[in-house]
């Protein structure tokens, strides 16, 4: 008789006194730790909804935390010894935070994408307004910088979201949606740039971007729309 580890989703044969993928002793007598194929279908459903991997995505999220404050002490020490301050650190100290920030919510908040994009956003302009804080820089960058390539970074997200949602199909125009929605940023972020620094009000290299991409993403759009146009992929291209 084979049993299914209620942690990892690993099928276990009898004889087995340990599972090989999490090492976890299941008590076979006792229906919490181990289900029968007979309840498979309900297992395959907590599994659909990430129940199962509490553990694995709690492992996945220490390691990328750990590795997030160890470039976090690496750029202060570095700055700390060769400026005796917190200058250029102060930048990537609030990179790294906004991505913990979004990281952790996305990995711990059980809600919707727009709520954890919203969630995300909030947790990141707390640890930026702290940076700024604990430096001194006295909220320039902050509320000129920042804050607004935070957000339209999130407002151009969330469009994202919501258009893929709504595609009926989903396929290369997929990928088309992602390059706009890239040009589309990379416009904010060169004009909250532009804006920010002197003498400087018009767009450049973001304008090149955006002929760059978007002639690629109606090609994608075109040949997304061709092949599903009752046309088979191998047909199409001779295959």
């Amino acid at each position: 008789m084979s049993y299914i580890c209620k942690n990892c989703g690993v099928e276990l044969e009898d004889e087995m006194k340990s599972c090989p993928l999490c090492f976890q002793t299941p008590n076979k007598n006792i229906d919490d730790d181990v289900v029968s194929p007979e309840n498979q279908k309900q297992q395959q459903l907590l599994q659909k909804h990430g129940m199962l991997y509490k553990p694995r995505k709690k492992l996945i999220w220490e390691i990328i935390s750990i590795t997030i404050f160890s470039l976090i002490i690496v750029a202060l020490s570095i700055n700390l010894i060769l400026s005796q301050r917190i200058t250029w650190s102060e930048y990537p100290v609030a990179i790294c935070l906004v991505i913990f920030s979004y990281i952790s919510i996305f990995a711990f908040l059980n809600k919707s994408a727009t709520l954890k994009i919203i969630g995300g956003f909030v947790a990141s302009l707390v640890f930026l307004l702290l940076v700024d804080a604990l430096t001194g820089s006295g909220l320039n960058w902050v509320i000129q910088l920042a804050i607004p390539l935070l957000f339209s970074g999130n407002v151009i997200t969330a469009l994202l979201l919501f258009v893929v949602q709504k595609s009926k199909q989903k396929g290369i125009n997929i990928i088309a949606y992602i390059f706009i929605a890239v040009a589309l940023y990379c416009m904010c972020i060169e004009a909250i740039l532009s804006f920010f620094t002197p003498n400087q009000g018009h767009l450049l290299w973001s304008i090149i971007v955006v002929a760059c991409l978007f002639p690629v993403a109606f090609v994608l759009f075109y040949v997304h729309y061709r092949l599903t146009k009752n046309h088979r992929f191998e047909r199409t291209f001779h295959l």
